[in-house]
């Protein structure tokens, strides 16, 4: 029985000494921390999807801006065709000075691309008449 009672006094001395050293405390510290840092992934990711919804919206507000700009070059170009009743050439002119004008205001924008492509596709098929 006196050695029962012995190992189980160096039992309890142990835990003791257990008990007194930071590894305890650095347990407790390290799953505070752990915590933080999963509060700051789902933050985080939270914020990411955020962004991604973000980007989608106005990559489709891009594409419908784009379009409308697209309607604009063409129906100017329509009107002055047709309202105004300039021939195909002088349309061509004005719209050129109209590009040109509207570049100084937006370097490579769409309208200036825009017209670009209208304009290759145009000399393309009087080319192939």
């Amino acid at each position: 029985m006196i050695k029962s009672y012995e190992e189980l006094y160096n039992a309890n001395e142990k835990l003791k000494k257990y008990a007194e050293t930071d590894l305890p405390k650095r347990i407790d510290y390290v799953k505070e921390k752990y915590k933080e840092v999963v509060r700051d992934y789902n933050d985080l990711a939270d914020r990411f999807n955020n962004n991604l919804e973000k980007i989608d919206c106005l990559e489709k507000e891009n594409k419908s801006l784009k379009n409308e700009i697209k309607g604009i070059y063409k129906g100017f170009n329509q009107f002055m065709e047709n309202t105004l009743g300039a021939t195909v050439g002088q349309a061509k002119k004005l719209m050129n000075n109209l590009v040109s004008e509207i570049k100084e205001f937006v370097k490579g924008g769409d309208f200036e691309k825009i017209h670009r492509n209208e304009t290759r596709t145009r000399d393309r098929d009087e080319l192939s008449r």
